[in-house]
């Protein structure tokens, strides 16, 4: 008989094969940019009715919360926490409100499968046409998997992060949820790669095989890779070529009316050398021909013709 070790989660017994509660533990990245740090709603770690316990006993979360509520922006961009493959995904869906089944719940989601460990990790409440893969995709930790929303069960713009251990392959949303926060009141082993003062990092467990179309680009160049004139949003990719030293390069993305004026600048300032992608929902804006204007460095310009159906 092999051996193994128990892991309590709430009123729950985890049975793991030794180590392999550990070796799941201290691998995952935030799932958002290095500054949106905030989080709305813990995940509660009493299941008892009525009794609020985020990982730090405090009563940051609401009854039967399973996962962390991430105040991020619309279409701010959400990356996988680790190397997984799709095992379930969502899109389509407009934004949502408090009770909504759109998705599940989760709205446009994605549940990526993670073989080491046989967990799963959710990211809920996406906008549509965000970038969001196919269902089988592998994804690498960092890859950029959507935009943040507020589709499905949802009062407001967020990510719910969650995580579920003993996942079956053929049943996203099997298994048992665990708050991936080590405190006084939750999990003895914190599944983050470092979470710091209770601010995650970024980055990956391990070597991480970068794909070649996050490498930084030999040139310049900018496109729309998707757009959903009915649900008025586009996805905007650009690359930003190396220089001074890697340093980057100071990137300015402007969205004007066939009139000219301005109406959202997504992007004004340096950012590192790759592939990057913003996402722009035209909601509340009336119909027609929107521009997107593309500045990098010093050399690089470009304008992208959008239209918006509705």
């Amino acid at each position: 008989m092999r051996a193994v070790r128990a892991l309590v989660v709430g009123a729950a017994l985890l049975l793991f094969p030794a180590g392999k509660a550990f070796a799941q533990a201290k691998s995952l990245r935030w799932p958002t940019m290095a500054d949106i740090t905030r989080i709305n709603y813990g995940f509660d770690n009493d299941a008892s009715p009525n009794v609020l316990k985020d990982w730090r006993c405090s009563t940051r979360t609401y009854d039967g919360h399973r996962g962390h509520d991430i105040g991020v922006r619309r279409g701010s961009d959400i990356f996988a926490a680790a190397t997984g493959w799709v095992q379930r995904r969502a899109d389509g869906f407009g934004d949502g409100y408090t009770g909504s089944t759109d998705g599940n719940g989760f709205g446009n989601h994605v549940a990526l499968y993670h073989d080491q460990g046989g967990y799963n990790t959710i990211y809920g409440h996406m906008t549509a046409g965000s970038g969001i893969p196919a269902a089988g995709d592998t994804l690498h930790c960092g890859d950029r998997l959507g935009g943040g929303g507020t589709s499905g069960n949802s009062s407001g713009v967020h990510l719910h992060f969650e995580i579920r251990l003993n996942v079956n392959r053929q049943n996203y949303y099997s298994g048992k949820e665990v708050d991936p926060f080590t405190g006084p009141c939750s999990t003895p082993v914190s599944y983050w790669t470092d979470q710091g003062n209770d601010r995650p990092g970024t980055l990956c467990s391990g070597p991480v095989s970068v794909p070649a179309r996050l490498r930084p680009p030999e040139d310049a160049f900018a496109s729309v890779r998707f757009t959903d004139p009915l649900s008025a949003t586009a996805l905007l990719e650009f690359g930003v070529p190396s220089a001074n030293g890697d340093a980057g390069q100071v990137v300015a993305v402007s969205i004007h009316g066939s009139d000219g004026r301005l109406v959202a600048r997504p992007v004004q300032g340096r950012l590192p050398a790759g592939t990057h992608s913003r996402v722009w929902a035209g909601h509340g804006l009336p119909p027609g021909i929107y521009f997107f204007r593309v500045a990098i460095g010093d050399g690089f310009r470009n304008t992208i013709t959008v239209f918006k159906a509705r």
